[in-house]
């Protein structure tokens, strides 16, 4: 099978060895924080730990999903793109429990975003779809995934 000799480039933002990230493990991968192919803008998952690699907010959900979110933002906007741009997040958690703090931090900083068309107007399914989806986790903390498939 030939190889398509017109694919999309792609930039990487905040490059990474998981050598350097994880030292306590015997890994060497280099990966990044986040995608820009063309248009779209895909988000490593972010959790509690903030964008230096320190962990913030151990015990305290609404801690982490705060700086969940300021990472996105920060990444989004290294990436060209900014929240408005988000047209989709899935969200992991640990217990259920922390389903309100963490919906009451996502509702803080994605509030009005809603589903809108290409001039910025919310689009009428925009009251019968959920912008955010959430499903239990088995790993420790939050994991968050961000697409931004509209135009940046």
């Amino acid at each position: 099978m030939e190889r398509n000799k017109e694919m999309t480039s792609h930039t990487r933002i905040r490059k990474f060895n998981t050598r350097d990230a994880y030292p306590e493990q015997k890994l060497d991968n280099d990966l990044c924080m986040a995608v820009r192919v063309g248009n779209t803008v895909y988000l490593r998952g972010q959790t509690a730990m903030s964008l230096e690699g320190q962990l913030v907010g151990i015990g305290d959900a609404a801690a982490q999903t705060e700086n969940a979110m300021k990472c996105v933002k920060i990444l989004l906007e290294e990436a060209g793109a900014k929240l408005e741009d988000i047209v989709k997040i899935t969200v992991y958690i640990t217990d259920r429990a922390y389903r309100e703090p963490v919906y009451q931090m996502i509702g803080k900083w994605l509030k009005g975003l809603g589903l809108r068309d290409e001039d910025g107007k919310p689009t009428e399914e925009a009251h019968d779809r959920s912008i955010c989806k959430m499903a239990p986790s088995g790993a420790n903390g939050f994991h968050w995934v961000w697409d931004s498939k509209k135009a940046v």
